[in-house]
């Protein structure tokens, strides 16, 4: 008894063909959290890795005054550290422009792994560099 293999192209063969590109290239977080994640960035990294989120992120010493906490009316840069070995933060730029940062949270710090720290930008990110004492990182949003 003979079975007939089907040979032609299918749906589900080129879709997981494109998965196994994407894990490849992306990693396996591209499948989960999407191209920039739920309000994340795509790397190009040549530094540590950090983990750069945009939205509304509570900060308890802006959003806290005298003890009541409300909504954040700004939206802000999430920086977290997902290197194993401490980091030093040289310099943190957005859309490659001074002018767009105003309040530079981890410029010179040290940043261990799972430290978070916020960047409130005047400019809706498109472009994040992370400058560090090993090398750097850029972030792009969409």
């Amino acid at each position: 008894m003979a079975i007939a293999i089907r040979t032609t192209p299918t749906k589900l063969g080129a879709t997981l063909t494109l998965v196994g590109i994407l894990v490849t290239l992306f990693g396996i977080s591209y499948l989960r959290d999407g191209i920039h994640g739920p309000a994340g960035s795509l790397a190009s990294t040549t530094g540590p890795k950090f983990k750069v989120e945009y939205g509304y992120f509570m900060i308890p010493a802006l959003d806290c005054p005298g003890g009541r906490c409300q909504q954040p009316t700004a939206q802000r840069l999430k920086v977290q550290s997902l290197g194993e070995q401490p980091v030093a933060i040289r310099d943190v730029t957005v859309n490659g422009r001074s002018d767009c940062v105003l309040v530079n949270g981890p410029k010179d710090t040290t940043m261990n792994f799972g430290d978070v720290s916020y960047v409130i930008s005047l400019c809706d990110p498109l472009r994040v560099r992370i400058v560090t004492d090993r090398g750097e990182s850029t972030y792009h949003f969409e």
